[in-house]
């Protein structure tokens, strides 16, 4: 049994874990990995391009072809399209290829993401003792401690990590995507109660991720900003929430904000700590946290009550006397 890693982008590695997609294609110009190189039994590290492995899987059978044509391109895709769920701009991008490999998966399993180090472009690697430079932590290890790990949780802290995860309780809420622990009122968060801030608060520093934006340094820049536009923080804030997940456009057939899940930065402005800690910071977050779906523009009084929530990160972090980490 080989091991392989295959790179995809992010929206077709969804369309795996969530059982849409049961074919991985790959098509080439010349003959390159996986053509000829998978075999039945074979298993697949799924690694989100520019991001983590989020996935395995077996290799249930494999299909190779040679000397294609434009047309028979088509013919492949009409036949096996069920599976593979090509969209028509990646049909523009293999149309002059000559060669393709269709791996069949089997045992999809999403995994608690980890990180390989991979310093080239191949989006398909076949691993070998000789390549092992690209492990950067153990296969099967724990989300390691970092300051830009939301994966990461202190369960034995009481600090988890609901995000992305595939465990949920009998009502359909995440619970702890590490230890499966179900802490959180999620009915109490979801009728966001603007009377109620102090307790959603509360909830949100139940992940680690979260707490470590209430406890995290402020930068001086962004503490410089906040002090001399403060009694400007609440439109302010508003306007950010607007921009940065307010509005949704339909991007490759998904209805989103512009690179939802990286518009908002990590440092330079205090409403940037505020989204992370609030849970406002992309519409992922903002549908786990807060209840409101993605995919439609958030109303007038879903954007006032983030603002809220912003906006109370806001004005404790800096009566904390200037955003100093918490002892």
């Amino acid at each position: 049994m080989k091991i392989h890693l295959a790179v995809l982008y992010k929206e077709y590695l969804d369309l795996i874990l969530e059982g849409k997609k049961t074919i991985e294609a790959r098509f080439s110009k010349v003959k390159a990995p996986p053509f000829r190189k998978v075999s039945k039994g074979d298993k697949i590290l799924l690694k989100e391009s520019r991001g983590p492995v989020r996935g395995e899987a077996i290799v249930k059978d494999t299909k190779y072809f040679e000397g294609l044509t434009s047309e028979r391109i088509q013919e492949l895709v009409n036949s096996f399209n069920d599976g593979l769920q090509i969209k028509n701009d990646f049909l523009r991008e293999i149309k002059n290829s000559r060669y393709a490999t269709l791996v069949f998966l089997d045992n999809v399993s999403e995994v608690i993401p980890y990180y390989v180090r991979k310093t080239d472009r191949r989006g398909w690697v076949v691993w070998s003792q000789e390549n092992q430079k690209y492990v950067q932590e153990t296969l099967d290890g724990p989300p390691k401690k970092s300051d830009m790990n939301p994966y990461f949780s202190d369960c034995e802290s009481g600090l988890h990590s609901f995000f992305k995860s595939s465990i949920r309780n009998k009502e359909g809420y995440p619970c702890c995507r590490n230890c499966g622990a179900d802490v959180v009122d999620w009915k109490r968060l979801h009728r966001r109660d603007s009377d109620d801030i102090a307790a959603t608060i509360q909830e949100l520093k139940k992940e680690w991720w979260r707490t470590h934006w209430w406890n995290v340094e402020i930068d001086q820049k962004a503490l410089d900003h906040a002090i001399s536009r403060k009694t400007d923080l609440q439109v302010l804030s508003r306007k950010r929430i607007q921009k940065s997940v307010g509005t949704v456009y339909d991007l490759k057939g998904r209805l989103q904000p512009y690179r939802d899940g990286y518009q908002t930065p990590y440092q330079g402005n205090i409403i940037y700590y505020a989204q992370h800690a609030t849970g406002t910071c992309c519409r992922k977050c903002i549908q786990y946290w807060h209840g409101i779906p993605e995919g439609r523009d958030l109303r007038d009084e879903e954007i006032d009550y983030l603002t809220l929530l912003v906006t109370a990160y806001i004005r404790a972090r800096l009566n904390e006397g200037g955003g100093s980490r918490d002892k």
